[in-house]
């Protein structure tokens, strides 16, 4: 059902359900009724201003693989029934990605109370399925075909704000429900098809050729147009149906191209491209279609933007480089006496950045005053800390850090290190090749060993830490082996704040409780492997981190459920499936 209703979607909202699998994927989190002894109201509750629902699916018949019948309950963040048990399915309507575009945070706050449902059919198919308490896939593809849908919109109460249409995917309903979104939140809504036959006639005529609309993500304001065979660029259009840069404009600019700027603080430019004297140089565009910066420089990287939008360039023709802002303006021009170097990374916080040698290859540090802090002496260089520290590799392939005074808190080794991201510890790898793994020491940025070793106090740590000071951890037994079904969180000290209760390896594995980490895997891929041998692919451990609620999913003896910074029950280990979304929890049972 959800993946019909999911098809459904890809009508209604900019086609914003494209891409979206049904919310009972295991590692969206997804289960979550309260028995009477656990119920505990969620982390949210701190802030009485949150929003927070929990849909709880629940199959009527628990003991088949598919329950042939599934009740639906909604509750608040209290864990009171807000809707009681019904048949009918519920869906958050704020799963649906991108759906919050163009909301305000009043608008936002209405969107979280409401939600898709469905009324089931009044007579069921057939006698001897009604017989039925278990499906097979057979059975289930006939009922789903000769089933008809009654969709709509209801509130957190239960009451229909669009009345279910009876329809076997009618292709009225798309249009029904959109009507009502439009009337709830007036000129926020629009369809990708109504967009374009908006918008297609008055282009095509201003531009005098069939064109074709190219919008850099579901959120982008402005779009670039090109001709049909898409090597063209002609203008750029705004979702209003407005010219930013006509066609005669884009001609006088003499620009040869738009090239969308996805640049990792969001800010929504396109590059320019012109050719001048054989030679692409590049500048910056805005959203609105303005020079922020003009075509009259090399190619600069995307990704060494920093969060105040500061970045480095150089000059088509050579003679300048430095770094300059979103408004055009430079920040820093390189000194002439240091012509030699380049620019070879972001701006950090302090205003020092790296720079290279062209002759050498080899890395320093320089500030925007233009002085160098850190000798142009080393092979690799990486800044630590907002720049107050720099991990470097000297010409003899050994490891050390170096203060913002230049003094070496940690001085050149052979041994490998990393820094523990949002923290102020290193972690020192000491391979042992008789025992092919490696062991781990733990010291601070300004060189300090740590007073107990993690792994003395059986902590293994697997990744840094986040920005609230949790560090993803595993408890250590007797014979150093990581136990992947005694996971939590660490602080800097190596103390559990989340006791080693819980799995969050093994959300998306098919690993028995209990079950220890394997011996180091000789595939380089499975980067956990260095530590404890568990053979997970990091990407799927990319899921374990705290929502903005504080909310995180966990399995214990086999069942998952939901945690809060405090290690608190908010939703009990029962459930298959969860799925956390933004204002919403929807759980499998």
């Amino acid at each position: 059902m959800k993946l019909r209703l999911l098809a459904l979607c890809l009508p209604l909202l900019f086609a914003a359900c494209a891409s979206r699998t049904a919310p009972d994927a295991v590692d969206e989190q997804t289960d979550i009724m309260p028995s009477e002894t656990e119920k505990t109201a969620p982390a949210a509750q701190a802030n009485d201003e949150s929003v927070l629902f929990y849909v709880i699916e629940k199959p009527l018949y628990p003991e088949c693989k598919v329950s042939a019948e599934t009740r639906y309950t909604l509750l608040d963040k209290n864990g009171t029934a807000k809707i009681a048990e019904q048949d009918g399915f519920i869906y958050p309507l704020t799963a649906i990605p991108n759906i919050e575009k163009n909301l305000t945070q009043e608008e936002k706050k209405l969107l979280a109370t409401l939600f898709m449902s469905e009324k089931k059919p009044e007579q069921p198919a057939s006698k001897a399925q009604r017989k039925k308490h278990c499906l097979d896939a057979r059975t289930l593809a006939k009922r789903n075909r000769g089933s008809s849908s009654r969709m709509g919109i209801i509130n957190a109460e239960g009451e229909w704000l669009a009345e279910p249409f009876v329809s076997k995917w009618h292709p009225d309903i798309d249009a029904l429900l959109l009507q009502k979104l439009q009337q709830l939140f007036p000129g926020k809504f629009q369809t990708a098809s109504e967009k374009a036959q908006k918008h297609q006639a008055r282009i095509q005529q201003d531009a005098g050729a069939a064109v074709s609309l190219f919008f850099p993500s579901d959120k982008a304001n402005s779009a670039m147009v090109y001709d049909n065979a898409g090597t063209q660029t002609v203008g750029l259009f705004d979702v209003n149906g407005s010219w930013l840069i006509n066609p005669q404009d884009f001609k006088q600019r003499a620009y040869s191209r738009l090239i969308p700027f996805r640049n990792p603080q969001n800010f929504e430019l396109w590059m320019s491209v012109k050719q001048q004297g054989g030679k692409k140089c590049y500048g910056l565009v805005n959203a609105k279609g303005e020079d922020v910066l003009p075509p009259e420089f090399e190619y600069f990287p995307v990704d060494w933007m920093n969060q105040a939008g500061r970045f480095p360039v150089k000059t088509c023709n050579g003679l300048e480089k430095g770094f300059v802002d979103l408004q055009g303006q430079w920040i820093f021009k390189m000194p002439l006496e240091y012509s030699h170097l380049d620019i070879s990374g972001p701006m950090a916080p302090n205003g020092w950045f790296r720079v290279t040698s062209k002759e050498t290859g080899y890395t320093g540090m320089m500030d925007s005053a233009g002085k160098l802090r850190i000798p142009v002496r080393f092979k690799k260089l990486e800044p630590l800390d907002n720049g107050e520290y720099v991990m470097v590799l000297d010409d003899k392939n050994l490891n050390g850090v170096l203060n913002a005074q230049g003094e070496w808190t940690l001085k050149p080794q052979k041994e490998s290190i990393k820094h523990l991201p949002n923290s102020s510890l290193l972690e020192i790898a000491q391979a042992d090749a008789e025992a092919q793994v490696s062991s781990y020491q733990y010291r601070t940025l300004n060189g300090q060993e740590i007073a107990e070793p993690f792994t003395e106090k059986g902590v293994e740590l697997v990744f840094g830490f986040d920005k609230q000071g949790y560090g993803f951890a595993r408890k250590i037994d007797a014979d150093r082996q990581a136990m992947l079904n005694q996971e939590g969180f660490v602080n800097e000290q190596g103390e559990w704040i989340i006791q080693p209760e819980y799995s969050f390896t093994l959300l998306n594995q098919d690993a028995k409780p209990g079950k220890k980490a394997q011996k180091p895997n000789e595939t380089p891929d499975y980067s956990p492997a260095k530590k404890s041998g568990s053979k997970v692919p990091d990407s799927d451990l990319q899921h374990i981190r705290f929502n903005e609620h504080g909310l995180l999913i966990a399995v214990k003896n086999g069942k998952k459920g939901v945690i809060d910074r405090q290690g608190k029950t908010v939703l009990p280990f029962e459930y298959k499936h969860i799925s956390l979304y933004s204002n919403s929890i929807v759980a499998k049972q």
